[in-house]
This record gives C-alpha cells, structure tokens and sequence, in this order.
C-alpha cells in the first residue's frame, strides 16, 4: 500500500521517480526505470534523495538518510497516511 501510493503521489506531481521494492523492502529512487544493477542504484539522483530526507525529518517521519527502508508489522494505515502526506507536500516545494 505504501509503496502503490507514494507511487501515485510521485506520478501525480510529475517527479521522475521510482518506488521500487519487493516485500517490506521499499525506498524512493529519483530516476525513469527501474534499476537492474548497483550501477543503475548509484546513478539515481542521491542529493534528491538527501532533500527529501531532511524534509521528512522537519515534518515528523524519521528515516536513516539515503538508504533502503523497510516496513515492519507496527506500521498503521495512519502511518501511511501520515508519510503520504509528508510526501505529497515534499512534492509541491519540487
């Protein structure tokens, strides 16, 4: 779900962005497609990834800055809510 819908707000606003991931592993790659190898990882657009950290953080949702996320079973739909909004209001200071 969080990753369906962060998906749907990134392609809403327009943002070359991917959310890729598989089970609970998610995290936000700034880039067209989807990457293939570590190459494809690196040359993902990393200080948009560091901006949306740091706005994430001023707005309440914790996040190690630049890396991989995962989802664990204490996540609430409030929760995904909540990032979803952060999010959504990130993409609009794009």
């Amino acid at each position: 779900q969080l990753r369906r819908e962060s998906q749907a707000i990134l392609d809403r606003h327009g943002i070359d962005a991917i959310v890729a991931g598989e089970g609970s592993l998610w995290q936000i790659l700034f880039r067209k497609t989807q990457p293939r190898n570590y190459a494809d990882l690196l040359a993902s657009d990393l200080d948009r990834v560091r901006k949306w950290d740091r706005f994430a953080l001023q707005n309440g949702i914790y996040a190690l800055p630049a890396v991989r996320r995962f989802m664990s079973s204490a996540i609430t739909e409030d929760d995904v809510e909540t990032f979803c909004k952060v999010l959504d209001a990130t993409c609009r200071q794009e």
